[in-house]
């Protein structure tokens, strides 16, 4: 059950709701501006302690809009406590051209803990044929266990950098994915899972699926859709959601919105 909340400014809670029973919390956070700006600053600080599980998503893209030549930051902190589940499906974030973006994503969990996450990234109002050529982006995305770190991912990006048109890099794809399963390691499990969401990415020629610590496999993807990428995402939590959380997938009714 959701026990406090609290905001500053728009960013907020719209609503929880139990579509699968007490146990599980299904919570909506909207920002009514649906942007930021230069010199804003938004931060989200979520907490599931122990034994909780709660499922958080939002009901439309952010947008970072172009910059007059301060950073737009945001910083999110997910923790996830003894025997406690986050599910993070957010819906994507697009960056305008001239946009300068400050993210940071730090994700801390107990060893017994389960959390399933992504982060989908837009350079580029694309339904206009929009680039990314004027600007910066500054990523942080990182895992904590037991207070060590696993995993930790840095990207700067100014626009027009060579990378977005590098095959080394995004080879001209404006969207840019990653997302996260972690849960207690055991090797068994952990090869099982990432056979199912290897299979199921088949079908995305830009996507792969590793495993670089124990209890946790990271998927990246990159393409031109950040509709197309989401649906791949929401089908590897769909997939693997009883196989980690225990529980049959239960759609988020925003989505259906």
């Amino acid at each position: 059950m959701l026990t406090e909340r609290a905001h500053v400014g728009p960013l907020r809670l719209l609503k929880a709701l139990y579509p699968e029973g007490e146990r599980v919390c299904h919570a909506v956070i909207v920002h009514p501006p649906g942007g930021i700006v230069a010199g804003d600053e938004l931060a989200i600080d979520i907490a599931v302690a122990n034994s909780g599980h709660l499922l958080v998503t939002t009901p439309g893209t952010q947008k970072w809009y172009r910059s007059t030549g301060q950073a737009a930051i945001a910083r999110t902190k997910l923790s996830v406590h003894d025997n406690a589940a986050l599910e993070w499906l957010p819906q994507e974030s697009m960056v305008f051209n001239g946009a300068i973006v400050s993210q940071r994503v730090s994700v801390q969990i107990n060893d017994d803990a389960k959390f399933f996450g992504w982060e989908i990234v837009c350079l580029g109002r694309t339904t206009r044929n929009e680039r990314f050529t004027q600007g910066e982006l500054r990523q942080r995305l990182e895992i904590v266990r037991d207070d060590v770190l696993v995993w930790c991912e840095n990207t700067v990006l100014d626009g027009d950098d060579p990378l977005l048109r590098s095959a080394l890099g995004t080879n001209n794809m404006p969207v840019i994915a990653t997302a996260w399963i972690a849960f207690q390691p055991n090797e068994a499990t952990e090869v099982s899972i990432l056979t199912h969401v290897r299979l199921i990415l088949e079908a995305e020629p830009t996507a792969a699926a590793s495993r670089p610590a124990p209890g946790l496999i990271v998927i990246k993807i990159v393409g031109y859709s950040a509709e197309t990428i989401r649906q791949s995402l929401a089908k590897v939590w769909s997939r693997i959601r009883e196989e980690v959380f225990g529980i049959v997938a239960e759609t988020p009714r925003i989505w259906s919105t």
